[in-house]
């Protein structure tokens, strides 16, 4: 079950069956959103959240523990290496972190669903797009910073 049901996504933004494909879509890249801003993954409960942290706890360390002690001679796969660990570190440090999912960050993966389909292209003038400013007041007290 995802952390916010379809019907609840389509509900928010009155859609027609007809449009589900293109709500699924969306909702997925706005909780997608969500976690990255908040720099952390969303469960949908204590269950699920403690059995990705045990689980990522482990795989970090096999992340971590042979870059660290491998030597390199070659620069350019040192650079590989390490840009694929510090990615791969990022999302299971994402996971570490998780949290579950409570009305507030559901309203604000709500309110950028909303506006991802309300607005079809980018919603801020001047090329850069932010998150709406109701979803950053919801989200910004569970965000994370750095690794």
């Amino acid at each position: 079950m995802p952390i916010i049901p379809i019907d609840v996504a389509m509900e928010h933004v009155y859609a027609d069956s007809d449009d589900q494909p293109q709500v699924e879509r969306k909702l997925a890249s706005a909780i997608e959103t969500a976690e990255q801003f908040m720099g952390r993954r969303i469960y949908e409960n204590d269950d699920t959240l403690a059995a990705a942290q045990v689980t990522a706890t482990a795989q970090l360390q096999d992340v971590v523990l042979p870059v660290a002690n491998h030597v390199f001679s070659d620069d350019d796969l040192s650079q590989v290496l390490n840009d694929v660990s510090r990615r791969r570190k990022y999302e299971l440090v994402m996971q570490i972190r998780g949290v579950v999912i409570n009305p507030a960050i559901e309203i604000g993966i709500l309110l950028i669903f909303g506006d991802l389909y309300k607005n079809r292209e980018n919603s801020v003038d001047g090329g850069v797009s932010e998150l709406p400013m109701a979803a950053l007041h919801h989200l910004e007290p569970f965000r994370f910073f750095g690794i």
